[in-house]
């Protein structure tokens, strides 16, 4: 069996390992990327393998991107910290799913699972594009944060993340501004905001400092050094600047 495990958290990747070269002997190759970008440069080298075990949210996005992308002749096990509730699409030939953390007894049976699909041939044990637009849309569905609380003297404001243009931010302090331009501190880091409350159709992290929302954006221009500025719904004067390894993702993003 040739592996290809997708996973941006280094303990989750050894975990995994351990798992399967402890309950699979015909194990050929397992090769690992940490995101998207690293997965195509496996793909185009033209390693080829037999099952891929990947989260959902990688370093630079979600997976289904890739798999949007590359033909797909092999089943697929996501490991994934969604509530199984919203994981009912993912019932298809050609995947399975494993929730985090991660359970040996249950990722050895969808490994088992997996294999057996590829056994049954490529029509049975691939994935269609149609298939990877369903569990897109289910994950769309799940619980992204759908409204923020501030607290403001003795009053707690509550603003619905669709009002919100801004996530930045200042002296170690993160803000959210809405589109009216009134901002607000909150207790979520970027990171946080980034990796699982927020909607990543509808936001993105332009740099290390500031998310934007795709309804917010009234303008984008070029900016020096290959980067671009960005002129937001909320008159804000913050000096919003996509950094330049991120510009590509964010024509990219901008464009969905």
């Amino acid at each position: 069996m040739k592996l290809l495990i997708l996973e941006d958290e280094p303990l989750a990747i050894k975990g995994v390992i351990k798992i399967v070269e402890g309950n699979f002997n015909n194990i050929e190759s397992i090769d690992q990327a940490q995101s998207i970008e690293q997965a195509k440069k496996l793909i185009d080298q033209g390693i080829t393998h037999d099952l891929i075990i990947s989260d959902i949210r990688l370093a630079d996005g979600l997976s289904f991107e890739l798999f949007r992308e590359v033909d797909l002749n092999m089943p697929i096990i996501f490991t994934t910290a969604y509530d199984e509730y919203a994981l009912d699409a993912f019932d298809h030939n050609g995947i399975a799913y494993v929730l985090k953390p991660i359970n040996e007894t249950k990722l050895v049976q969808a490994i088992n699972k997996a294999l057996n699909w590829g056994q049954e041939g490529r029509e049975e044990g691939s994935v269609s594009p149609a298939i990877i637009r369903s569990l897109e849309s289910a994950i769309n569905r799940t619980s992204f944060k759908k409204r923020f609380l501030s607290k403001v003297g003795s009053r707690v404001v509550i603003k619905a993340t669709n009002e919100i243009s801004l996530f930045y931010t200042e002296n170690k302090i993160v803000y959210m501004k809405d589109m009216n331009g009134k901002r607000f501190m909150i207790s979520h880091s970027l990171d946080e905001l980034e990796k699982s409350l927020l909607d990543p159709f509808q936001f993105y992290r332009i740099n290390r400092s500031a998310i934007v929302n795709l309804d917010g954006l009234m303008e984008m221009k070029s900016y020096e050094n290959g980067r671009l500025k960005l002129e937001i719904m909320s008159n804000t004067d913050d000096n919003l600047i996509v950094s330049r390894d991120r510009v590509p993702s964010f024509r990219e993003w901008i464009n969905q």
